[in-house]
């Protein structure tokens, strides 16, 4: 079979060999269109004649305006018009080929950049590189001036006709070669039947084989359990092979475009990594991590995720907050003013201990001395006496995505002065309040409260303390 692609860089020759396409310069038909992917398509050459794929190319390759699908191959029929790109070629078929195009290009068209361009005018065509078919292979198509129809048209002459031999019995027997031929032909019909199928069931295995077969791999920072995991703000590390070459890819979580992240590409060899910063938008949960290229080729086999609040999983917390499982020191300075007369207190500092849980408890909180034990302090009254404090401390305390909570509770409470006079305070009492949060990785603020406490005493007085309110602002130690 003697075909052509006839266009802009003249009339290609097409041989046995394979044809690849595109606008790097290794390849054989080399197209310097805009459009044109670096590996375009190929033109090969099959049983049911030749044959164009495309390669997974960004703009398509397209036959009668009608676009392949990638990988796919499609057999080429006389007259057809096949565009790369922006660039038109028209497929040829027929004998007179070789004789309309200068020998150069039919002899050896791979040697050009531009795969089989038109040899510059004048230049003669090789004896070697292009030599004539002997013209003993074949029989004449037409007869001769003179001569019988039959007669070939090249010496040595033909023999004298053949003359049948007389009948006799024996020859009885030749039916049975005849009906053998005709057996012979129906058995060949069927053979070729057979292989035709084969080779369509040859052709597709050889697509699925040859397609694209993505396949993706996800790894992160953080993990829950064996599985990589994330929060807003956090990135999941993509790694993809096997895509269609040069391809935009498409994240899909759970089947869908992943929202507010934006594609990839893979490089010529269909490769690619990405990494994808999870936004408030992902739900929280266990999800499926998918890709896919312009091709629509999908990989099978999802990378699981799991998406989490910020601070679980080890991930930081809103602002860069400490992670929900960490344990770690807050230095509090604390500014209060009586809730009463309004008149400032003195400043004094907190030191408040964050001791991380596992998910999805969060840290408690707490100060040194609220341990449930008998502590015991000495101070000075208004009234110039001198008393000793004795308390026992418990509290309650959280801290959770970046939110920090400390409640001082006492469960008891009582002051002896030097004078004789005892006071007992009303317990167990909620006495220090603090609530904050975190600003950035290591800066928290918020509000205090002191609450007022009733007490009694051995004189017979009974009064309620004033509280305070304040603020106060503290740094991780």
């Amino acid at each position: 079979m003697k075909a052509a692609l006839q266009g802009p860089s003249g009339r290609i020759i097409l041989g046995p060999a394979q044809l690849m396409v595109g606008q790097a310069p290794d390849n054989q038909l080399v197209i310097t269109d805009p459009k044109v992917s670096p590996r375009h398509a190929t033109v090969n050459l099959s049983l049911q004649g030749y044959s164009i794929t495309d390669l997974g190319s960004t703009y398509g390759t397209f036959v009668n305006e009608q676009r392949l699908g990638p990988h796919v191959p499609r057999v080429l029929y006389r007259g057809e018009r096949v565009r790369f790109g922006d660039t038109i070629y028209t497929y040829e078929e027929g004998d007179w080929i070789a004789t309309d195009v200068p020998p150069t290009v039919a002899a050896n068209p791979y040697q050009q950049t531009g795969y089989g361009a038109e040899a510059p005018p004048g230049r003669p065509p090789s004896a070697s590189a292009y030599s004539p078919m002997p013209s003993t292979a074949y029989p004449s198509a037409y007869p001769p001036s003179g001569g019988s129809f039959n007669q070939v048209a090249v010496p040595p002459p033909p023999p004298p006709p053949y003359v049948q031999p007389p009948y006799t019995p024996q020859e009885q027997r030749s039916a049975m070669p005849q009906k053998s031929g005709g057996g012979m032909k129906i058995a060949l019909i069927v053979l070729a039947v057979l292989l035709i199928l084969a080779l369509g069931g040859g052709g597709f295995a050889l697509y699925a084989f040859t397609r694209p077969q993505p396949t993706i791999s996800v790894t992160s920072s953080y993990t829950t359990g064996a599985t990589p995991a994330g929060s807003t703000s956090t990135v999941l590390h993509a790694v993809g092979h096997n895509f269609s070459s040069d391809s935009d890819i498409t994240f899909l979580l759970d089947d869908n475009a992943v929202p507010g992240v934006p594609n990839a590409h893979s490089d010529a060899k269909g490769n690619m990594t990405a990494d994808l910063t999870i936004k408030d938008s992902w739900s929280l949960g266990s999800h499926k991590l998918t890709a896919k290229d312009a091709g629509g080729y999908t990989t099978k086999t999802a990378a699981p995720v799991m998406i989490v609040a910020q601070g679980q999983a080890h991930t930081p917390g809103p602002n860069g907050a400490p992670p929900d499982d960490a344990s770690f020191t807050i230095k509090a300075e604390v500014q209060a003013h009586d809730a009463m007369t309004g008149a400032a207190g003195k400043p004094f500092t907190a030191t408040l201990a964050v001791k991380g849980q596992p998910d999805p408890s969060g840290g408690t909180v707490c100060e040194a001395n609220d341990d449930g034990q008998l502590h015991s302090s000495t101070g000075t009254a208004n009234d110039g006496s001198t008393y000793v404090l004795k308390t026992v401390e418990t509290c309650s305390g959280t801290y959770k995505g970046g939110k920090i909570t400390y409640v001082q509770i006492l469960t008891t409470f009582a002051a002896n002065y030097s004078n004789g006079r005892t006071c007992t305070w009303k317990t167990p009492l909620n006495f220090q309040e603090l609530s904050g949060t975190f600003s950035s990785a290591t800066t928290v603020s918020g509000t205090y409260t002191l609450n007022p406490a009733p007490y009694t005493c051995t004189d017979g007085t009974s009064e309620t303390s004033s509280g305070a309110k304040g603020t106060w602002t503290g740094t991780v130690a």
